[in-house]
């Protein structure tokens, strides 16, 4: 117990180290601002488990001023095991801070809190159980040209009165100016830092 509040520590005051180191090495390039929505198709797969959630999902995010950004996300996910369906569905919502470090790397530090609701059915059974806590990420995107677009995070999470982490990776292709592809994983660790979910994303952005 010890150990797993004095990691939940050091990843918290990593954040706001990282985000001061960040901010002084800032350079005097230009934000521009950021505007898009965004949905598409997700898998996740919990591993050692016989589950696998599979739906879709909504994202959006706005600049609102020159540094901050709002985000926002909603996950319809399902899955069903013989005679028990469930349903899964998740909320987030985040203010994030903008800035330019280390060359032409993007970097958005974001902190906000989500909402989880699981509903089971199954014959002469049905809960509903909810849970609610805070979020927090670190993301940088390289972007190598106009089409081609690199993205990378660390994803933090209370979820069920211990933390989870995740490992991000993503590649965007852009073909037009107001359209953009992408494909996503999402390795998830348990506050033990086992690795015990994988998540798969295919994503479509239509860029304001």
């Amino acid at each position: 117990m010890a150990e797993t509040e004095m990691l939940a520590g050091i990843w918290k005051y990593s954040l706001i180290g990282c985000l001061v180191c960040l901010s002084v090495m800032v350079n005097a390039r230009d934000l521009t601002p950021e505007a898009f929505i965004a949905a598409g198709l997700e898998k996740q797969v919990s591993l050692g488990q016989a589950t696998t959630f599979n739906g879709v999902f909504i994202s959006a995010r706005k600049s609102l001023l020159t540094s901050l950004v709002l985000l926002g996300q909603w996950r319809f996910l399902q899955d069903s095991i013989a005679s028990n369906d469930f349903e899964l569905q998740q909320q987030e919502l985040q203010l994030g801070y903008h800035l330019y470090g280390y060359g032409d790397v993007l970097w958005l530090f974001s902190l906000g809190g989500h909402r989880q609701q699981v509903k089971h059915d199954a014959r002469g059974f049905h809960s509903t159980t909810s849970e609610y806590g805070l979020m927090a990420a670190i993301e940088g995107k390289y972007q190598f040209n106009f089409q081609h677009e690199l993205l990378f995070a660390l994803e933090y999470r209370e979820q069920q009165d211990h933390e989870r982490y995740g490992f991000r990776s993503g590649y965007y292709y852009r073909p037009a100016l107001h359209w953009q592809f992408g494909v996503n994983l999402t390795l998830g660790y348990h506050h033990k830092f086992d690795h015990d979910l994988n998540e798969y994303r295919l994503i479509v952005r239509y860029l304001f």
